[in-house]
């Protein structure tokens, strides 16, 4: 992965299945990175940013509006 020169921030909501599955999928990223023998500095932020994440109470559908 490089370094974006424009750093754009972008939030996604997930549910707790949801944040296991990325934080599998950023795992098993991270494992095939070490195996290559490439960096996982940027896998490794990713990781802490969505295993740090706060949860936040839903706010409802629009539909329930």
């Amino acid at each position: 992965m490089t370094e974006m020169a424009d750093e754009t921030s972008v939030s996604v909501t997930l549910d707790a299945i949801e944040c296991g599955c990325v934080l599998d999928a950023l795992s098993d990223e991270r494992n095939q990175c070490l195996r290559e023998g490439k960096s996982t500095d940027t896998v490794n932020e990713l990781i802490v940013k969505v295993a740090n994440a706060r949860a936040r109470k839903s706010r409802g559908s629009r539909e329930e509006r």
